[in-house]
């Protein structure tokens, strides 16, 4: 992760340089991060930071989590690591841990509710990052060592294998479209059909299913019959009352 970190921060130094970016030199840097929507949702961050906080990430968790991809834990992830406001919260790592020395090994379906529970009560009142980073190592530790207690979480979900997939398609997509700049669809189509894995989804019509969704989620734009990485957009995402 640092190598691509300390790109990330080379390009983009502060939130302004952020959002001011062309969005396709934002999705190339995001490259071999996965979930390229993460990228526009920094790229919407940072336009949001600039607009409504002056250009000042917020600390409160309930306003981070208005940020678009940010969710109950990971703003109170971003609170904690970086700006020392801790409170519990629960990560993978961290979720092996209480359920690997709180709960039997036959308990099932366990809530992240009673996670959240057993955090209140283990959380330090001094040193609360400290406390969360050394948690995350130990649960990080614990792999490999016994079967995932993550699995007998409610709330676990099993990843899929991505070789194949529809994320796989996806990145492919743009990944060619970084390269080729637009392309038709049928252009696009002969790039990827050479490739056996993404075939099924040719064949099926699934294809043109994932583009789709790559335009709904403002990635890729459809325009003057070819396919495109989205462009940034000029309209602010947030109007100014005038005080």
């Amino acid at each position: 992760m640092l190598p691509k970190y300390r790109e990330w921060i080379q390009l983009f130094p502060n939130w302004r340089a952020l959002s001011v970016a062309p969005f396709p030199r934002v999705l190339r840097a995001w490259q071999g991060l996965g979930y390229n929507r993460r990228a526009r949702y920094l790229a919407d961050s940072a336009r949001i930071v600039v607009e409504k906080y002056h250009g000042r990430l917020p600390k409160r968790p309930e306003e981070l989590e208005s940020f678009p991809g940010v969710g109950r834990y990971t703003a109170r992830a971003i609170s904690c690591f970086a700006y020392g406001r801790c409170e519990p919260f629960i990560e993978t790592n961290i979720r092996r841990v209480i359920i690997h020395d709180f709960f039997s090994s036959s308990e099932k379906g366990i809530a992240d509710e009673k996670i959240l529970a057993i955090l209140e009560l283990l959380e330090p009142r001094k040193r609360k990052r400290d406390w969360y980073f050394a948690l995350m190592d130990y649960g990080a530790g614990l792999r490999g060592y016994f079967p995932n207690p993550n699995q007998r979480g409610k709330s676990y979900v099993r990843q899929t294998r991505f070789e194949g997939s529809t994320r796989y398609v996806r990145a492919a997509i743009v990944k060619t479209l970084l390269t080729k700049k637009h392309l038709s669809a049928r252009g696009l189509l002969d790039i990827l059909k050479s490739n056996p894995l993404i075939t099924p989804y040719i064949t099926s019509g699934k294809w043109k299913k994932i583009l789709a969704t790559l335009a709904k989620d403002r990635i890729l734009v459809y325009n003057n019959n070819q396919w495109k990485i989205a462009e940034s957009e000029s309209k602010p995402l947030f109007s100014r009352k005038r005080e």
